[in-house]
Protein backbone atom coordinates (compact mmCIF):
# COMPACT_ATOMS: atom_id res chain seq x y z
CA UNK A 1 0.00 0.00 0.00
CA UNK A 2 1.28 3.20 -0.52
CA UNK A 3 -0.11 6.85 -0.62
CA UNK A 4 1.34 10.40 -1.36
CA UNK A 5 0.68 13.88 -1.56
CA UNK A 6 1.88 17.70 -2.16
CA UNK A 7 2.90 19.07 0.90
CA UNK A 8 3.88 23.19 1.35
CA UNK A 9 6.65 24.69 3.25
CA UNK A 10 6.92 27.98 3.98
CA UNK A 11 10.45 29.71 4.51
CA UNK A 12 11.49 33.38 4.04
CA UNK A 13 11.53 32.99 0.92
CA UNK A 14 8.01 31.99 0.67
CA UNK A 15 5.47 28.99 0.17
CA UNK A 16 6.60 26.09 -1.92
CA UNK A 17 5.47 22.56 -2.31
CA UNK A 18 7.45 19.28 -2.66
CA UNK A 19 6.51 15.47 -2.78
CA UNK A 20 5.52 13.44 0.15
CA UNK A 21 5.13 10.02 -0.22
CA UNK A 22 5.18 6.75 1.90
CA UNK A 23 4.89 3.08 1.54
CA UNK A 24 3.61 0.19 4.17
CA UNK A 25 5.85 -3.59 3.58
CA UNK A 26 6.26 -6.58 5.42
CA UNK A 27 10.15 -5.49 6.79
CA UNK A 28 10.76 -5.54 10.37
CA UNK A 29 8.33 -2.97 11.74
CA UNK A 30 9.26 0.12 12.43
CA UNK A 31 8.66 4.19 11.17
CA UNK A 32 11.44 5.97 9.22
CA UNK A 33 11.20 9.11 7.68
CA UNK A 34 13.90 9.83 5.48
CA UNK A 35 13.87 13.67 4.69
CA UNK A 36 16.56 16.64 5.74
CA UNK A 37 17.87 17.47 8.87
CA UNK A 38 17.54 16.12 12.52
CA UNK A 39 13.38 17.16 12.61
CA UNK A 40 12.82 14.18 10.69
CA UNK A 41 13.53 12.01 14.13
CA UNK A 42 11.58 14.47 16.09
CA UNK A 43 8.89 14.06 13.53
CA UNK A 44 8.95 10.12 13.87
CA UNK A 45 8.92 10.20 17.77
CA UNK A 46 6.18 12.89 17.82
CA UNK A 47 3.87 10.39 15.64
CA UNK A 48 4.53 7.14 17.64
CA UNK A 49 3.60 9.05 20.75
CA UNK A 50 0.54 10.46 19.57
CA UNK A 51 -0.39 7.15 18.15
CA UNK A 52 0.30 4.99 21.22
CA UNK A 53 -1.52 8.27 23.66
CA UNK A 54 -4.85 7.17 21.24
CA UNK A 55 -4.21 3.87 21.71
CA UNK A 56 -4.49 3.66 17.80
CA UNK A 57 -4.08 0.14 16.76
CA UNK A 58 -1.00 0.46 14.41
CA UNK A 59 -0.33 -3.41 12.60
CA UNK A 60 3.44 -4.10 13.05
CA UNK A 61 4.43 -3.37 9.49
CA UNK A 62 7.09 -1.30 8.02
CA UNK A 63 6.24 2.21 7.36
CA UNK A 64 8.56 4.49 5.41
CA UNK A 65 7.61 8.24 4.88
CA UNK A 66 9.48 10.03 2.32
CA UNK A 67 9.85 14.03 1.89
CA UNK A 68 11.37 14.29 -2.38
CA UNK A 69 14.28 17.21 -2.61
CA UNK A 70 13.57 20.48 -3.19
CA UNK A 71 16.08 23.65 -4.15
CA UNK A 72 14.77 26.26 -1.14
CA UNK A 73 16.03 22.91 1.51
CA UNK A 74 18.88 22.16 -0.27
CA UNK A 75 20.00 25.58 -0.30
CA UNK A 76 18.84 26.72 3.48
CA UNK A 77 20.74 26.57 6.35
CA UNK A 78 19.81 23.69 9.01
CA UNK A 79 18.20 25.61 11.27
CA UNK A 80 15.81 27.13 8.04
CA UNK A 81 15.35 23.22 7.06
CA UNK A 82 14.13 22.46 10.59
CA UNK A 83 11.38 25.14 10.63
CA UNK A 84 10.59 24.47 7.31
CA UNK A 85 9.86 20.54 7.23
CA UNK A 86 8.15 20.76 10.44
CA UNK A 87 5.06 22.19 8.14
CA UNK A 88 5.26 18.91 6.25
CA UNK A 89 4.36 17.12 9.64
CA UNK A 90 0.69 16.86 8.71
CA UNK A 91 0.99 15.33 5.58
CA UNK A 92 3.51 13.15 6.90
CA UNK A 93 0.91 11.87 9.53
CA UNK A 94 -2.23 11.83 7.62
CA UNK A 95 0.07 9.03 5.36
CA UNK A 96 1.46 7.25 7.74
CA UNK A 97 -2.24 6.82 9.53
CA UNK A 98 -3.63 6.32 6.37
CA UNK A 99 -1.32 3.60 5.59
CA UNK A 100 -2.24 2.06 8.98
CA UNK A 101 -5.64 2.40 7.98
CA UNK A 102 -6.13 4.39 11.14
CA UNK A 103 -7.75 6.79 9.09
CA UNK A 104 -9.88 5.86 5.63
CA UNK A 105 -8.48 7.82 2.81
CA UNK A 106 -9.26 6.93 -0.95
CA UNK A 107 -6.08 8.91 -2.27
CA UNK A 108 -4.06 11.61 -1.33
CA UNK A 109 -2.79 12.30 -4.51
CA UNK A 110 -5.24 15.08 -5.47
CA UNK A 111 -4.98 16.99 -2.39
CA UNK A 112 -2.17 19.87 -1.03
CA UNK A 113 -1.53 20.66 2.51
CA UNK A 114 0.85 21.84 4.93
CA UNK A 115 0.52 21.97 8.82
CA UNK A 116 2.12 21.20 12.50
CA UNK A 117 1.26 19.03 14.67
CA UNK A 118 2.37 19.43 18.47
CA UNK A 119 2.33 16.43 21.01
CA UNK A 120 -1.10 17.75 22.40
CA UNK A 121 -2.72 17.30 19.16
CA UNK A 122 -3.08 20.55 18.46
CA UNK A 123 -2.99 20.71 14.50
CA UNK A 124 -1.88 24.69 12.73
CA UNK A 125 -2.81 24.40 9.16
CA UNK A 126 -2.14 26.81 6.05
CA UNK A 127 -5.10 28.20 4.71
CA UNK A 128 -6.61 27.75 1.21
CA UNK A 129 -5.21 31.02 0.07
CA UNK A 130 -1.41 29.83 1.49
CA UNK A 131 -1.55 26.80 0.29
CA UNK A 132 -2.88 28.34 -3.28
CA UNK A 133 0.22 29.91 -3.33
CA UNK A 134 2.78 27.66 -4.85
CA UNK A 135 3.66 27.75 -8.57
CA UNK A 136 2.45 23.91 -8.63
CA UNK A 137 -1.11 24.56 -7.60
CA UNK A 138 -3.64 23.08 -9.93
CA UNK A 139 -7.58 23.72 -9.89
CA UNK A 140 -8.07 19.82 -9.88
CA UNK A 141 -6.39 19.87 -6.22
CA UNK A 142 -8.10 19.50 -2.69
CA UNK A 143 -7.13 21.88 -0.01
CA UNK A 144 -6.99 19.83 3.26
CA UNK A 145 -7.55 22.71 6.48
CA UNK A 146 -9.75 23.90 8.61
CA UNK A 147 -12.73 25.21 6.29
CA UNK A 148 -14.04 28.40 5.74
CA UNK A 149 -16.51 29.37 3.23
CA UNK A 150 -15.13 29.85 -0.10
CA UNK A 151 -16.31 29.08 -3.71
CA UNK A 152 -12.84 29.34 -4.91
CA UNK A 153 -11.39 26.25 -3.72
CA UNK A 154 -13.06 22.78 -2.89
CA UNK A 155 -11.93 22.10 0.81
CA UNK A 156 -11.58 18.89 2.99
CA UNK A 157 -12.74 19.01 6.35
CA UNK A 158 -9.47 18.26 8.97
CA UNK A 159 -11.06 17.74 11.77
CA UNK A 160 -14.14 15.18 10.06
CA UNK A 161 -11.05 13.48 8.47
CA UNK A 162 -9.21 12.88 11.42
CA UNK A 163 -12.22 12.19 13.69
CA UNK A 164 -12.75 13.70 16.71
CA UNK A 165 -11.07 11.03 18.38
CA UNK A 166 -7.99 11.53 17.29
CA UNK A 167 -8.34 15.65 17.27
CA UNK A 168 -7.77 17.94 20.79
CA UNK A 169 -8.45 20.58 18.45
CA UNK A 170 -7.29 22.31 15.33
CA UNK A 171 -7.06 26.25 14.28
CA UNK A 172 -6.02 27.85 11.16
CA UNK A 173 -2.49 29.07 11.43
Amino acid sequence: MNFRTTGVFKNKKGYHSVGVFGYASRGIPGVEIIGYGKNVKLMREKFIFLSRQRALAIPLKRYVLCIEQHEQLILSSLSEVDESISWLELPLLLIFWSLAGVIQMGRLDDCILGGKVSIAGEVLTLSCEELTAVATFSPHQKCITIPKRSDLYYVLPLPEILGEELMIHCRLF
